[in-house]
């Protein structure tokens, strides 16, 4: 372990390029350890449930990103400062008159949330 510090995935990406660069004596030897840094994110992924008690009359109208952030919004699950990214994924049922989305399950991305540290940033020289 090279720091103690958590940094962002980009933070940790520039130091050990710096690192390399400087061809650091605790991660020169091809043969000897690779460098690690803690890397933090603001990314986290949630399970959400739609069930007729979140759907309006008919069915929700618009994007699953915007009927995720809605009924989030709604329950009060967004962290300050999070929204919904580009990605939901999941399946939902139609309204049997309107055809739109009504239940279901959606596996949503969030962005823009606590930094919390998630993984490591592993790096160094390798040996062929």
């Amino acid at each position: 372990m090279i720091t103690n510090t958590p940094m962002t995935a980009k933070e940790a990406e520039q130091y050990a390029g710096h690192l390399l660069g400087a061809d650091d004596s605790r991660i020169a030897d091809k043969r000897g350890p690779a460098g690690a840094v803690p890397v933090l994110t603001d990314e986290r992924t949630v399970k959400v449930t739609i069930t007729t008690a979140d759907a309006p009359s008919g069915g929700f109208n618009g994007s699953v990103e915007e009927i995720a952030r809605a009924i989030l919004t709604s329950r009060g699950e967004l962290a300050e400062g999070e929204d919904v990214a580009y990605g939901v994924t999941g399946r939902y049922e139609s309204h049997p008159v309107t055809g739109r989305p009504y239940t279901g399950t959606l596996s949503v991305p969030l962005r823009g949330g606590t930094l919390r540290h998630t993984g490591w940033l592993f790096f160094g020289y390798a040996s062929f």
